[in-house]
């Protein structure tokens, strides 16, 4: 904690990084004024690390007076307490127009998010969390010192940041892996293989070494190595993310638990797109939107679900399939919506809201975890019945969700056909965890429907 409470802007990373050390600031502010005397605010992720990047979002822990835990009542008390300030008009600097909620109250970690903006309209996001461990803290301090000693993979894992980004590859927020998953699996890799020789620079040095121009085309080279080997096999569950030298422990061999296949897939498909790239300005932008998983309906998109027998056992063949279908359907608690704090939407923001609306219209998402939510959607008619097609009816849900289609099938056949033939490689359906139950369904999925049914519409 003492290593972490003097972390502060560093020269040339841009004015971005001068609006997260702001929100910093104000979210100290905020938590004197909403938790009890010697609570602190401690920076972790990529900002405490100094590789964060234009767009990176602001992560904290909040702890007690010495480094406790604060446990989780107290995001319940800056949320609030935020929100009493801002009708008061007395909100910190850069809160007082903020957005924030808590997720993940039902299962794993509770995080308060709280969407806000900086001057210039940019997008600005913080994520607390409270937690006894401290790992993020810890990775923060062991990250800083082999960036101290081994320059090169300061500049891998931010331009490996920066790529992830540009495809708008999922983050843990939106269902898929932690940002530390990412960061270790590639500390790992050049670890491992400048051990054996086929990274060289990776050697550790007792005093740092300076990076030299030409290091930024070797950094590109070795990054895009390092997507194509992860692209034909990810880690399975339970491997270990421990760097070489450090001691094993549970909550990194836990750190890509409860990613469902589908997100897997995805992520997997957008690293064999990134080890393809011919230059690192080469990288095509995904729109920011194109891997939300929607809460509304009306669209179309590509879904990871097991072939039939593949839940019992009994498949013949692979054990998951792509299928692409219209959704016509959305059924969910409202309290799980997400909202999207892109650049786009938090210029939305600064907009009057609708007529009878609380909030600004931006585009609202749902967690690739979610299980609460069900999608009911059917494919374009497939085969031949009595000389028509017949498509087929799905009851899906986000952990199916791969990725929206920019228009119906017939029109995107390019992109469905690059994804069914990556899935039919032998290395990547092997390496992905099995596709989400097509039949399983949650408490709250159950008496929703139901309600539904004592109660029909109209």
């Amino acid at each position: 904690l003492s290593a972490m409470r003097g972390v502060a802007p560093e020269t040339g990373n841009g004015g971005s990084r001068m609006g997260r050390a702001s929100l910093l600031t104000s979210l100290r502010v905020l938590a004197a004024a909403a938790l009890p005397a010697g609570a602190e605010v401690v920076p972790v992720g990529s900002f405490a690390w100094g590789i964060d990047t234009d767009g990176s979002d602001l992560d904290v822990v909040i702890t007690r007076s010495g480094g406790g835990d604060a446990g989780p009542e107290a995001l319940d008390c800056l949320l609030s307490t935020l929100d009493k300030l801002q009708k008061q008009g007395s909100a910190p600097p850069g809160l007082e127009a903020a957005e924030p909620a808590i997720y993940g109250r039902s299962g794993g970690v509770p995080i308060l998010s709280i969407n806000t903006s900086q001057v210039d309209g940019d997008a600005l996001s913080a994520d607390a969390c409270v937690t006894g461990q401290l790992g993020s803290v810890r990775d923060a301090v062991l990250f800083r010192h082999m960036f101290f000693r081994m320059p090169q993979l300061r500049m891998i894992l931010q331009m490996l940041k920066r790529w992830l980004r540009a495809r708008a590859v999922p983050t843990s927020s939106e269902g898929s892996y932690p940002q530390v998953f990412w960061m270790r699996l590639a500390a790992r890799t050049f670890q491992q293989l400048s051990e054996s020789g086929e990274v060289p620079g990776g050697q550790w040095s007792a005093t740092p070494t300076p990076v030299s121009a030409p290091s930024s085309a070797r950094a590109f080279d070795i990054l895009r190595d390092f997507c194509g080997r992860w692209s034909q096999a990810r880690p399975a569950w339970g491997e270990l993310l421990n760097l070489i030298g450090e001691e094993p422990c549970l909550p990194v061999k836990r750190l890509n638990a409860g990613v469902h296949g589908a997100t897997a897939f995805l992520c997997m498909f957008e690293l064999r797109n990134l080890a393809m790239l011919p230059c690192s300005d080469s990288v095509t932008p995904v729109p920011p939107h194109q891997h939300l998983c929607p809460a509304k309906a009306g669209f179309w998109a590509a879904f990871l679900v097991p072939t039939p027998g593949a839940d019992n056992g009994v498949a013949n063949g692979p054990l998951s399939e792509l299928v692409v279908a219209w959704v016509s359907e959305c059924i969910g608690p409202r309290e799980n919506v997400r909202r999207c704090n892109c650049t786009a939407c938090s210029k939305l923001r600064g907009q009057p809201c609708a007529s009878g609306s609380k909030l600004p219209p931006v585009h609202e998402y749902l967690s690739r975890r979610d299980a609460d939510w069900v999608f009911l959607g059917h494919t374009l008619p497939e085969g031949h019945a009595n000389g028509k097609g017949v498509p087929r009816h799905f009851a899906l849900a986000p952990p199916h969700f791969v990725s929206l289609l920019d228009r119906d099938p017939v029109v995107s056949k390019m992109v469905v056909a690059q994804l069914r033939m990556f899935l039919a490689e032998p290395q990547v359906a092997k390496s992905l965890p099995p596709a989400y139950p097509l039949n399983r369904y949650s408490r709250r999925v159950l008496l929703r429907f139901a309600s539904k049914a004592v109660h029909p519409r109209k």
